[in-house]
């Protein structure tokens, strides 16, 4: 018996590919908070920490209108309610609450890193590797019937879609993509 070393059967680089651009529109998104939040509170805000931008993920409307009241409350002197506060100020912050609905959308969890945010994307889940050494050698037989279809095709037409249901699905063929893969 032959050892086992997993071997990639499958990555999904569209899966990727989708996962990368979700996670850039996020980033994107945290940032025009931000410059929201900065024109709108008179350049008040400060150098950001790590825990200003975990409460900034958590809630941005939140944040800024805990902000807003901390700097604020002491000059007018009354007791009033952060919303009264943000009124007197002219401050309307439906803005900054759209985005933070549009932030909250992406299921992206954020890595923070010495007052920076970034929102990574794990190969693993888009990956497909072997799980026996039985598998391995199945992969091999497919690989080399998938090859040899290839060749075949270069002197006849050769009915994809007619293999895979030949092969009882076992052999897939992605229209897309043009390309045979093995389903195992």
């Amino acid at each position: 018996m032959s050892k086992y070393r997993p071997v990639l059967v499958y990555f999904d680089a569209e899966g990727y590919q989708n996962a990368e651009k979700s996670s850039k529109e996020k980033e994107s998104l945290f940032n025009e908070a931000l410059e929201w939040m900065s024109a709108n509170s008179m350049n008040l805000i400060p150098p950001l920490s790590d825990n200003d931008l975990i409460e900034i993920h958590n809630s941005m409307t939140g944040f800024f209108t805990d902000f807003i009241y901390g700097t604020n409350k002491d000059k007018i002197m009354l007791d009033i309610s952060k919303e009264k506060l943000l009124g007197l100020l002219d401050i309307d912050i439906s803005k900054l609450a759209y985005i933070e609905g549009n932030y909250i959308g992406y299921e992206i969890e954020p890595q923070f890193n010495g007052g920076s945010i970034t929102f990574p994307i794990d190969r693993k889940p888009f990956e497909r590797y072997t799980k026996s050494a039985e598998e391995n050698r199945k992969l091999r037989h497919y690989k080399a019937f998938i090859e040899a279809l290839e060749d075949l095709s270069e002197h006849c037409h050769v009915y994809p879609f007619e293999i895979q249901k030949g092969t009882s699905g076992l052999v897939r063929f992605d229209r897309r993509l043009n390309k045979y893969f093995p389903n195992i």
